[in-house]
């Protein structure tokens, strides 16, 4: 076996390793003389542009969630408090060295930001953060672009929330591909989208504000998946052609059901959206950005849990 030094030897001992057996093993004892007793200390890593500023606001937006929180009672009281563990667990995650590896355990916690101005809304808040949020995520590529853009998707839906999610651990991210693969699965999430607002569409033939929502929303799902479309086409990748029907769990008969099938859809489509904003290249980022928050907002819109970290 390789020679074992004696400084080894002695780490072994300190770690408790003397029961290490050594028959049969030789070592030199080399003698060293001079030499720092001690490794140098290793540098600080430097962080990442925009974490302590993004931890900052969104422990800005956990104070004056919490004070709200301590001002309601009942199911706003739970929204509250839910929301400021969200934003304090973002803050948390933006203040590691690497805020896209796992937190350690236990996770040290952040040094305090600015304390947010008595009469400051969340709401203004949460509006900044969403925009700077998703000016990083622009900027950046990967699974940080990835956090970035949940990170916007988060602070521009919470308002609509009617509620939040409990857990705050962030997920492991989907197994990365490429960029065209992530684009066709994409377009196949996006022609069974489709076809389901098409029967969420039926119960609200007489029309309204929840009909004209809905178009609305499905001409805005079928302009984006011609675009994704489009840009596989340009690359020379066949794109997915819709199915002629698809199988569909929930047949809506009314307001009500029309509404839950067109939740579960956005919800279905985040992870997809965040798989690709995680492989998007420059050219498509703000379009894969742009979706997964498009998503989160629609689906809480219609009520849908708002995930701590959608798209992951």
């Amino acid at each position: 076996m390789p020679g074992v030094t004696r400084r080894q030897l002695l780490v072994l001992a300190a770690a408790g390793g003397a029961a290490v057996p050594l028959v049969g093993c030789t070592f030199s004892s080399p003698v060293v003389r001079g030499g720092p007793t001690a490794p140098p200390p290793r540098p600080s890593p430097t962080p990442v542009p925009g974490t302590r500023s993004g931890s900052d606001r969104e422990a800005a937006l956990a104070a004056v969630a919490g004070r709200r929180a301590a001002e309601e009672g009942g199911r706003a009281a739970t929204r509250w408090r839910r929301l400021a563990a969200g934003h304090a667990e973002h803050a948390l995650v933006l203040h590691q060295p690497d805020p896209t590896a796992p937190l350690p355990t236990p996770a040290p916690s952040p040094s305090p930001g600015p304390d947010p101005a008595p009469d400051a809304g969340w709401a203004e808040l949460a509006e900044d953060a969403a925009g700077e949020h998703r000016r990083a995520a622009l900027g950046a590529a990967g699974p940080l672009a990835l956090l970035w853009a949940s990170l916007a998707a988060f602070a521009a839906a919470a308002g609509g929330a009617e509620s939040v999610a409990g857990q705050t651990a962030r997920p492991q991210p989907a197994a990365p591909v490429t960029d065209l693969v992530a684009m066709a699965d994409v377009v196949v999430a996006l022609n069974q989208a489709a076809h389901a607002y098409e029967l969420a569409l039926v119960p609200l033939a007489l029309g309204g504000d929840a009909r004209a929502a809905a178009e609305d929303r499905l001409q805005r799902l079928l302009a984006l998946r011609d675009a994704v479309s489009r840009v596989l086409a340009e690359r020379g990748r066949a794109v997915p052609a819709a199915e002629p029907g698809y199988d569909v769990e929930l047949d809506p008969d009314d307001g009500a059901g029309s509404a839950a099938l067109r939740r579960r859809v956005e919800t279905g489509l985040l992870p997809w959206l965040g798989r690709w904003v995680q492989a998007s290249g420059e050219a498509e980022r703000r379009l894969a950005v742009d979706a997964l928050v498009a998503a989160t907002r629609s689906g809480t819109r219609l009520g849908a849990e708002l995930a701590v970290w959608p798209g992951w």
